[in-house]
């Protein structure tokens, strides 16, 4: 019996089927991406008949992300980008305010929490990178002034989404309708990001909801006992035994207090920070 790869099959099927939808689609002058969009339905999980393997298929996927990617700057300079700039930051910027708020606007008409709402209006307000560099190739403006403008205005908006999606964890419990605290987002970024960040100052948490976990950084929480708004036994005291479980290294100290830091817990949080 013949055992087949299901990488082999993969590619295979997924490349017959793309160039038979687009060439499709280009009959049709419709954009060949529609007709790559559908062969990825008919292998899809959805539909019936032979389904990719989805971890294969979304590595293969991102490889031709990276090569499409490293296609187009290997036509590019960083000076033809910087000429653009001044069209395409406050340009780029604007966009994604303007769609961001119609969408949180809509979002808040269907009733949705208001952190709801800007995350739908974020991923709204960016163009696919990926979709509108190869139109311009399709249509030989790569290399005009509208072609770089074009592309000063994607990378952006990249940044801007690179920016969005390390705050988007610690701003989980926003999306929910609730509250954020400027500790609880500094300690949710410090786990997420620990490469980044090696270090943490977390006084008064009230959550910690990092969607990945990266390293194990250096943790400082203070909390007062007589905290009403965040009371401690319902937040930093469970956050520090699940850090503490998963090796975390952590410095707690409960103090007498409230809310507010005392003078004396920021001095022995700063004198902390400076060890090594």
């Amino acid at each position: 019996m013949v055992e087949h790869s299901p990488l082999v099959s993969t590619i295979v099927v997924g490349l017959v089927l793309a160039f038979g939808f687009g060439a499709i689609a280009h009959r049709l002058k419709v954009s060949p991406l529609v007709g790559y969009l559908l062969a990825g339905v008919v292998i899809g999980p959805f539909t019936p008949g032979f389904v990719a393997d989805q971890r294969i298929a979304n590595d293969l996927a991102d490889i031709g992300v990276i090569l499409l990617m490293f296609g187009v700057g290997l036509q590019f300079s960083i000076n033809e980008l910087l000429s653009v700039r001044a069209i395409a930051v406050p340009g780029a910027l604007v966009q994604i305010t303007v769609a961001t708020t119609l969408g949180a606007t809509l979002a808040w008409l269907l009733g949705w929490p208001l952190g709801t709402g800007i995350v739908f209006g974020v991923a709204l307000s960016v163009a696919s990178t990926v979709v509108v560099l190869r139109n311009l190739q399709e249509r030989r403006l790569l290399d005009t002034e509208r072609g770089h403008i074009a592309v000063g205005w994607l990378v952006v908006e990249d940044l801007a989404m690179v920016l969005v999606l390390v705050l988007l964890p610690a701003l989980a419990d926003l999306a929910k309708g609730g509250t954020v605290a400027p500790s609880a987002i500094a300690l949710s970024l410090g786990i997420t990001n620990a490469n980044l960040f090696h270090t943490v100052l977390a006084f008064s948490p009230g959550f910690v909801k990092p969607a990945v976990k990266t390293g194990k950084p250096r943790i400082f929480i203070g909390h007062g006992r007589q905290d009403e708004i965040l009371p401690i036994d319902l937040t930093s005291r469970e956050i520090v035994a699940a850090l503490k479980e998963k090796n975390y290294p952590v410095k707690f100290e409960e103090f007498d207090g409230s809310h507010t830091m005392t003078r004396d817990e920021v001095k022995h949080a700063i004198d902390w920070f400076m060890e090594r």
